[in-house]
């Protein structure tokens, strides 16, 4: 008897291994062409950010060379060296890697991201900071001492003034207002001084109170002790209802209220809270002028300063302190 062959025993194996080898080709073939895919989608994906770098140089390039056609050299210089400080830097990393974020469509990263970024920017460029701390001052405009009538005391509040550990006082970023009050006093508008301020319990360097320090530089500018008053306070809100306690002693005078301009509406809406008619001084203006674009618009140290000064103002305001 004749015995039966593989082929007759497994008829189905034949068909069975070459659906196999057919349906292995065919994964083969979708890997190679999904590899492919994948690397056209990849080179696509660096050329169109080689194309957006691009762009951003360019339009980098534009700025500078407006610039420089319209200001010179040194306005460029300027230019650069803003965007190389640590301000200027922070918002050249958040403008690329925001910028990178949205044209990869990366949504729950890019707007996040982007608030950040445009909060940063709007909050540290000069333009924001001046037009903020302008808003403030151009309600008491600079001291004419020419035109100042004569008053009976002027009291300055705290704040002009620094300090060491061993008692040296220097004028601070705000001083303005106390070599403003030392030329009223010399040019024989007020026979009096005041200031005000005290020691900061959380400031461990500081030995002189802000009052201290204030006739430090007074009495070191030749005017006497007998003429300078001194009066503590924690803040303008205690200083003001201690001069307030004062001058329930005293008959009615003429005294003016010395402080930064962008302070002045604050400190005059808190003496008229306690009772006080005073004359408001305005020194310390921190406006001034607004640089030329490009240049107002990126972030930088006195830009964050100046938003920062007006938002305390106005948040004072708002909680009525």
């Amino acid at each position: 008897m004749t015995e039966p062959s593989n082929s007759a025993i497994l008829p189905g194996w034949t068909e069975v291994s070459r659906a196999r080898i057919f349906t292995g080709n065919v994964f083969k073939s979708m890997g190679s062409m999904e590899s492919d895919t994948n690397q056209a989608n990849e080179q696509q994906q660096r050329a169109r950010l080689a194309l957006h770098a691009g762009i951003l140089i360019a339009v980098f390039c534009l700025v500078v060379g407006l610039s420089w056609a319209q200001h010179g050299r040194h306005f460029v210089e300027k230019i650069i060296t803003q965007l190389v400080l640590p301000c200027g830097a922070v918002w050249v990393m958040l403008l690329v890697v925001t910028y990178w974020a949205l044209i990869t469509q990366r949504k729950w990263f890019s707007l996040p991201l982007l608030a950040v970024f445009l909060f940063y920017w709007t909050t540290g460029c000069t333009y924001t900071g001046v037009n903020a701390i302008y808003s403030l001052e151009r309600r008491y405009p600079a001291v004419s001492i020419d035109e100042v009538e004569p008053l009976d005391l002027v009291v300055v509040l705290g704040g002009g003034t620094r300090s060491n550990v061993d008692g040296q006082a220097w004028l601070s970023t705000s001083g303005d207002r106390v070599i403003l009050a030392a030329r009223l006093y010399q040019r024989g508008k007020t026979p009096r001084l005041a200031a005000t301020g005290r020691v900061y319990q959380w400031v461990e360097e500081q030995t002189i109170s802000l009052a201290e320090s204030a006739e430090q530089i007074w009495t070191d500018l030749g005017i006497p002790k007998s003429d300078i008053m001194l009066i503590e306070g924690r803040n303008t809100s205690e200083e003001l209802r201690n001069l307030s306690q004062w001058m329930e002693d005293q008959s009615p005078q003429r005294i003016g209220l010395l402080t930064s301009a962008y302070h002045l509406p604050r400190a005059m809406r808190l003496a008229k809270a306690n009772g006080l008619d005073l004359i408001p001084l305005a020194a310390d203006q921190q406006a001034g002028t607004i640089d030329a674009v490009p240049l107002c618009l990126i972030p930088s140290r006195r830009g964050f300063r100046m938003t920062e000064l007006a938002t305390k103002e106005y948040l004072a305001a708002l909680v009525k302190r």
